[in-house]
């Protein structure tokens, strides 16, 4: 199996992948991160001026089932009663610089072509004996609703991580929306999932908000306290601990209820990096959610192309930061704070287009929210008084 051609590889995934399953509980094995190792291995072991092109890496274990895939697609064997071992066949990317000058040795292997080869338990058969093996071949897209059916963890190909039960639910709501509303568009359900996980914290976020806002009226107090008692850090912490107890401030309420969204966050981020549902999914200019826009492909400065939806996110989070409050004063926290929208510009400028509409949608939906809390603040009773 090769990459896809075009396609924009996945940060922090293997482009291409072998994943096992083994008796015994272990879950599946994802060692596409570790097969461009084998060809420093093999070098050393082989004493080789340069790194080898081709390799046969082995999984010595007993498998259930072996994956090959790349970004959207999976081959699976299954073999009635496993396997005792598995064995990669993986041929690295040459360089340019190599075909005008073989000794030119690459600092690390590129996997360009990966196959796999399940060996079979050793059987004898007598003399008129008939032996028939079963063997399940799955060969199609990474798709949640399809590899679900195969059983014996299959599903776990798509690398939906830590928080997997999250992911697998928040695609199913993905592609209900999408079956279900029309104009079936999945730009269209990417928002509409957004809002609704949104509308889902929203109590939570709220809380928050109020918390910062709490911590940052008693900031001049809190200092005043901490230079009184400079030099008694025990004191100090008393003191400031019964500050916030007279004015009823949590010091965590600003971070717990953050924290409880992040798997939701990190959940929807990992399904929506890799979904082949966004592969070829237009959207107003957009003509695959599952690519970078690339509008005027190679035509502005150094070769870029340009990615409006990075550009909109960075600035709608420069303004939900704006109007968030600090639980700190510190100016030198909140510069460094202001910094984090150029950091996610530069991060998530080549990612695919549908990960940053959710990301945009998140910055403006936080923005909308702040604005209503500080409607309803000022049309609060108390804050007229």
């Amino acid at each position: 199996m090769r990459n896809l051609a075009g396609e924009t590889p996945i940060s922090g995934l293997a482009a291409l992948g072998v994943d096992t399953l083994s008796p015994g509980g272990e879950g599946v094995k994802y060692w596409g991160s570790k097969i461009p190792k084998g060809f420093d291995t093999a070098m050393e072991e082989k004493n080789l001026p340069k790194l080898p092109v081709n390799i046969n890496w082995p999984v010595d274990k007993p498998v259930d089932w072996v994956a090959v895939k790349n970004k959207y697609f999976a081959q699976i064997l299954t073999p009635e009663g496993g396997g005792e071992k598995v064995i990669v066949h993986a041929v690295r990317e040459v360089l340019p610089a190599e075909i005008a000058d073989p000794k030119v040795n690459p600092k690390s292997a590129t996997v360009d072509k990966l196959s796999a080869t399940i060996l079979l338990p050793e059987l004898t058969i007598g003399a008129g004996e008939v032996f028939t093996r079963a063997i399940q071949y799955y060969v199609g897209p990474k798709k949640y609703s399809e590899l679900n059916k195969n059983g014996l963890h299959q599903v776990d190909v798509m690398e939906f991580g830590m928080w997997a039960p999250v992911g697998k639910l928040l695609l199913k709501i993905m592609n209900g929306i999408h079956d279900f509303l029309w104009p079936h568009n999945y730009g269209i359900a990417i928002i509409l999932l957004t809002i609704l996980v949104r509308i889902v914290f929203w109590p939570i976020t709220r809380k928050s908000t109020e918390s910062m806002k709490k911590m940052q009226e008693i900031q001049p107090l809190v200092k005043a306290v901490q230079a009184k008692y400079k030099d008694n850090t025990q004191k100090q912490q008393q003191e400031v601990m019964a500050l916030y107890k007279e004015h009823k401030v949590n010091p965590l309420g600003g971070c717990l209820p953050m924290l409880i969204q992040i798997p939701v966050f990190i959940a929807l981020f990992v399904v929506l990096r890799s979904a082949i549902e966004l592969r070829f999914a237009h959207f107003l200019w957009i003509r695959d959610l599952s690519q970078p826009e690339n509008l005027f492909a190679g035509m502005l400065p150094f070769g870029l192309s340009l990615n409006l939806l990075p550009i909109l996110m960075a600035g709608t989070m420069a303004i939900q930061q704006k109007m968030t409050p600090s639980a700190s004063a510190d100016p030198n926290q909140q510069k460094i704070m202001m910094f984090m929208p150029v950091m996610m510009l530069v991060m998530f400028y080549n990612f695919a287009a549908g990960l940053a509409l959710y990301w945009t949608t998140q910055n403006v939906l936080m923005i909308v929210q702040q604005l209503m809390m500080r409607k309803s603040k000022a049309q609060s009773p108390m804050s007229k008084a």
